[in-house]
């Protein structure tokens, strides 16, 4: 990162602490700060320990892992499946699945969660057609689930359009 004309590697303290002494009040911490949660926010850090030990509570606000806790490279797959049903409204027919999946996102890397997505279904051919909503909710529940269900099967939408 570059910083009033001044290279700053925002992951090594030593080059922090250099540029505070050549810039003394002149807001590199915040600086520093403000990459390390774009970094965050971005996917690009994933643990606590890649972040300098001055800036470690950053990386427990966004409630990351301590240590790395998979590669990314070798994300193991470990979808499992929760729920299974096909839904028929009027003249409609819809397939929807729940699963327990890892999350990519920068701020849950890693956390498992209930992905729950709904598909327009022909019964004729057994084959799912485009998607039609997704919801998710907390490792292994089926609120989402029965949630999407319960809509299909009495509006025919995965979200119910808000009341006025």
């Amino acid at each position: 990162m570059k910083f009033n004309d001044i290279e700053i590697n925002v992951l090594d303290q030593k080059s922090i602490d250099a540029a505070k002494a050549q810039m003394p009040g002149m807001g590199v911490a915040l600086a520093v700060a403000s990459e390390l949660i774009r970094r965050i926010a971005e996917g690009q850090i994933v643990s606590i320990e890649q972040i300098p030990g001055e800036y470690a509570p950053l990386g427990e606000l966004a409630r990351l892992p301590a240590k790395i806790p998979l590669n990314m490279s070798t994300l193991e797959i470990t979808n499992t499946n929760l729920a299974k049903d096909f839904i028929a409204y009027k003249e409609k027919h819809f397939f929807v699945s729940t699963i327990n999946r890892r999350s990519s996102a920068a701020l849950a890397y890693g956390g498992l969660y209930a992905e729950t997505m709904a598909w327009e279904w022909n019964p004729a051919t057994n084959t799912r057609g485009s998607c039609v909503g997704q919801d998710a909710s907390g490792e292994d529940s089926l609120m989402a689930h029965k949630r999407v269900c319960e809509n299909l099967r009495t509006h025919g939408v995965v979200e119910l359009p808000e009341e006025d």
